[in-house]
């Protein structure tokens, strides 16, 4: 019961916040008097809270802890979970190679002990690092594997998470009719979430969203990333706030507003932490401002955090 007390604390501490998922702070494990393992969970436990905060720093030095003290307990399910929040930090780092290489060890690790969901979601990050790295091929096989692999166990869930990845991965590479093709399964696999999260319904629409701006359909793109923004805030996941305001300046920047796709961006970079310089969409909207000759997107993350809820003011300029 007593490595739970930090957990269950910190949760009622954020009880009746607006950002719940932003208050909740999970205490500093070196100041309690705790065995090896639960002080390896606090670590990773903070790690994932600094992840939705924005917090980078922390969400490397969590990791690293967590990585560090699960490796030396020899805990395979723990060694796997830091693994995938270091690939993560390693990721927004632009390190993508080693983000890809311990993605992948993670991987392994993960396969026969965690749900297929999980283990298409984290795959997903791989093949994203494949792609930014400029191995088409590699991402494109990868991501067939993933498809299939998720087909073979009937989940759901996995489908969708591996759908996703797909159908962003082909909206990427400007291969449109196959984007729109993946999303009649996902629109089929929705259906295992009986109660869809907010994150979920704001990536699908986001991927929709990017669809219709690429085929350059733009007032039913705005339709759809203000279905994904709204879903987004609600859900209060800054990482996924931080990846659809990416979807927005995408979708500005079409609309010939560059000045609105670079603030797009600086929004992401308050959101996720970072600017995300590995990202084609942020690569073409910097490009655009320097072309513009205007200010370009800040590689610097703000000090003083942006609202979730100014995300859906984007789409009102």
């Amino acid at each position: 019961m007593r490595p739970l007390i930090p957990f269950v604390e910190a949760f009622a501490e954020a009880t009746g916040s607006e950002a719940r998922m932003t208050a909740i702070h999970v205490p500093d494990a070196s100041a309690l008097d705790l065995d090896p393992w639960p002080t390896a969970l606090l670590h990773i436990a903070r790690a994932a809270m600094a992840q939705n905060r924005g917090s980078l720093a922390e969400l490397g030095a969590e990791s690293e802890k967590a990585l560090s003290t699960f490796t030396q307990i020899g805990d395979l399910w723990g060694i796997a979970l830091s693994e995938q929040m270091r690939a993560t930090w390693l990721a927004i780092n632009g390190r993508l190679q080693d983000a890809l290489e311990l993605t992948d060890l993670s991987t392994a690790h993960m396969r026969d002990i965690t749900p297929h969901y999980d283990l298409a979601q984290q795959q997903g990050l791989a093949i994203q690092m494949l792609s930014r790295l400029g191995r088409t091929s590699e991402a494109l096989a990868r991501m067939d594997a993933v498809i299939a692999e998720a087909e073979a166990t009937g989940s759901g869930r996995a489908i969708l998470a591996a759908s996703l990845t797909a159908a962003s991965l082909y909206l990427q590479l400007g291969r449109l009719d196959e984007a729109t093709g993946i999303l009649l399964t996902i629109e089929s696999a929705r259906a295992s979430w009986p109660r869809e999260p907010g994150q979920i319904t704001g990536m699908v629409e986001a991927v929709r969203g990017g669809i219709a701006t690429a085929r350059g359909d733009l007032d039913l793109a705005e339709t759809h990333l203000r279905a994904a923004a709204a879903a987004a805030v609600r859900s209060q996941d800054q990482p996924v706030i931080g990846a659809i305001a990416i979807n927005v300046g995408t979708y500005a920047l079409a609309r010939g507003q560059v000045e609105l796709a670079v603030q797009a961006v600086d929004f992401a970079t308050s959101m996720l932490g970072a600017y995300d310089f590995t990202n084609p969409e942020v690569i073409a909207i910097d490009e655009a401002a320097r072309e513009k000759k205007i200010g370009r997107p800040s590689t610097e993350v703000p000090e003083r955090p942006i609202s979730i809820a100014s995300l859906e003011d984007l789409l009102a300029r």
